[in-house]
């Protein structure tokens, strides 16, 4: 398991390329997940992150759960794992 900066990842996939559990099996299941310290860009307003956050989740397949625009605090769901975070490399 690797935890970084924005985001969480449970299994490299390169790295366990031939050991990668199906979804359902090991760790690959569905989780929530919760990420501290996630504060919008500097141009960016709270609202404007929590909408990217939303798109972002949603597009890999995730369910958005919370925001919260005065801890930076992320929560959303998962069915399996992959790489999960928020998309920003700063």
């Amino acid at each position: 398991m690797t935890i970084y900066q924005g985001g969480v990842e449970v299994y490299d996939e390169i790295r366990h390329k031939e050991t990668y559990p199906k979804v359902g099996e090991k760790l690959n299941r569905p989780a929530i997940i919760t990420l501290y310290n996630i504060k919008p860009k500097k141009d960016q307003t709270g609202v404007e992150k929590e909408i990217n956050l939303r798109n972002l989740i949603e597009k890999g397949g995730g369910e958005h759960i919370s925001y919260d625009k005065d801890t930076f605090t992320w929560t959303f769901k998962v069915l399996h794992f992959t790489r999960w975070g928020d998309g920003d490399d700063e």
